[in-house]
């Protein structure tokens, strides 16, 4: 995230005279994912797109009801699926609010934090949960906490900025063609049994 080049929506933000306008993108040739202006930000792109798949949240939403169910008794699977889904909804509504005041990096790189943070307290109650351990009982509530605080990480930042970034790094000569190739690779990320019947 630290490699990321100013976007931009922040270049026109601090007057720069760095523009990113060029051209409309009504034709495209590979000769172009030769340029580094083009193929810097579909590997960014792409990167980016990798990392939110790898994070792991569509394991997690898609088990949210097994998850606590194996992990804790204190709170009903089908409420904490409730419970994720508004965090989702809420952070997600937190990011549109944010992306512009703090930048893309700043969100990314809380995101990740907050995110990481949430799976290492839901890997703990787990470790706990394996050795029976006698703190468990008093931590309870440490699976469905743990899965919020991760959904809430994840859709505050690293759910939204990806796609943003993808439409803002992207010369227009090469947008067409970069955002099938950053479709491309999401679809690759997708489970196969989400998709089929």
């Amino acid at each position: 995230m630290f490699f990321t080049p100013e976007s931009p929506a922040w270049l026109v933000k601090q007057n720069s005279p760095k523009s990113m306008q060029d051209g409309d993108g009504s034709h495209f040739s590979v000769a172009y994912l030769k340029d580094p202006a083009v193929l810097r930000p579909l590997l960014i792109a792409i990167i980016l797109a990798g990392t939110q798949q790898a994070c792991g949240i569509d394991v997690i939403l898609f088990y949210t009801n097994e998850i606590v169910s194996s992990a804790s008794q204190s709170i009903e699977p089908s409420i904490q699926a409730i419970i994720a889904g508004a965090a989702q909804v809420v952070f997600t509504f937190v990011a549109a609010l944010l992306i512009d005041r703090a930048g893309r990096r700043v969100l990314l790189l809380a995101s990740s934090t907050i995110s990481l943070i949430g799976m290492l307290l839901l890997i703990a109650s787990y470790v706990l949960q394996e050795q029976k351990s006698p703190a468990l009982d008093d931590l309870s509530w440490l699976p469905a906490i743990s899965l919020s605080i991760f959904v809430a990480g994840f859709s505050f930042g690293l759910r939204p900025v990806p796609w943003l970034l993808m439409v803002e790094l992207l010369p227009a000569r090469a947008g067409g063609r970069g955002r099938t190739e950053r479709k491309v690779q999401l679809a690759m990320c997708v489970p196969g049994d989400k998709i089929l019947p």
